[in-house]
């Protein structure tokens, strides 16, 4: 269930997002990455949050992670 509570999380994210307040629509999408929320594409193409995309902490939030060896 874990992926399940960043679908959540994400949408709300959208919803800050559609109403202007990028603080927290930023804040609710690092917690839904946390959550499992793992649609890169999405991102990327979603209207709802194209607020979101100009800001340096989005592109913070989908960069690529090294991956542990």
């Amino acid at each position: 269930q874990r992926g399940r509570a960043g679908v959540e999380t994400y949408r709300r994210a959208r919803i800050a997002a559609e109403l202007g307040d990028v603080a927290s629509g930023l804040q609710l999408l690092s917690q839904a990455l946390e959550e499992g929320f793992i649609t890169v594409r999405e991102l990327h193409a979603d209207p709802s949050i194209a607020v979101l995309r100009r800001q340096p902490r989005f592109i913070e939030l989908v960069a690529p992670r090294p991956t542990a060896r």
